[in-house]
């Protein structure tokens, strides 16, 4: 597996919004920014999904800004919802991968704040519907991506937790409470987050610890 040059390289950055944790849980709402390599914003995707109220979770609805005439008025189809996002990640597919008979294609390289989720959803959401993900399996995530800089750099002090808008507050990032887990919202909140995970310069420090030592963790959200 190989990519396109690095100032013709696209990532897109992707949030989904689930009714529940269970992966089981239907898909209605994905946001996607694709970037160039200097995080220029190419295109935008928005798309909201109908499904049955049944198969949510209550409480997940509510959190995630769910407005039911909304829905009704500009949701369309799983199955319509999935080729309009296939073929909006086949414009920005830069990830060159070859099948087994080694033909050469492409598929678009995802981001995400907390990848352990969306990546996995995605996959699972595509399959049930029998449809090619465009998309890379490996998905950056700029959670892992903070774990790693507080683990590097122990002379910081940690934030409270590892949520989108924790992370956004403790690196100025600009991200209002009420935007969190609208899609879009969240993709751009991720995006400038991981610009100034990237432009932040820290001076070095002697380090006592080693990388086996987990005495600085804490617990990790399960969802952001």
């Amino acid at each position: 597996m190989s990519s396109k040059a690095a100032d013709d390289a696209h990532t897109v950055f992707v949030d989904i919004e689930a009714g529940g944790l269970e992966i089981q849980r239907p898909i209605i709402q994905i946001a996607a920014i694709a970037v160039d390599a200097r995080l220029n914003e190419v295109e935008a995707f928005e798309v909201k999904v109908r499904f049955e109220e049944t198969k949510a979770c209550p409480d997940a609805l509510r959190r995630i800004h769910y407005r039911r005439a909304e829905w009704k008025r500009t949701a369309v189809s799983p199955r319509k919802a999935a080729w309009f996002f296939a073929r909006f990640l086949r414009r920005h597919a830069t990830v060159e991968m070859y099948g087994r008979d080694l033909t050469v294609f492409h598929v678009a390289q995802l981001a995400a704040h907390n990848s352990q989720f969306d990546g996995p959803f995605l996959r699972a959401w595509f399959e049930r519907l029998g449809l090619f993900l465009p998309a890379s399996y490996r998905v950056f995530c700029t959670l892992q991506r903070a774990y790693w800089l507080f683990h590097e750099n122990q002379q910081l002090p940690l934030p409270d937790d590892y949520r989108l808008g924790t992370l956004c507050e403790y690196f100025g990032v600009a991200f209002h409470p009420n935007d969190a887990h609208e899609a879009l919202a969240d993709v751009q909140a991720t995006i400038n987050l991981y610009r100034a995970l990237s432009n932040l310069r820290i001076k070095e420090e002697p380090r006592s610890q080693s990388i086996q030592d987990h005495s600085r963790s804490k617990l990790p959200c399960t969802r952001c």
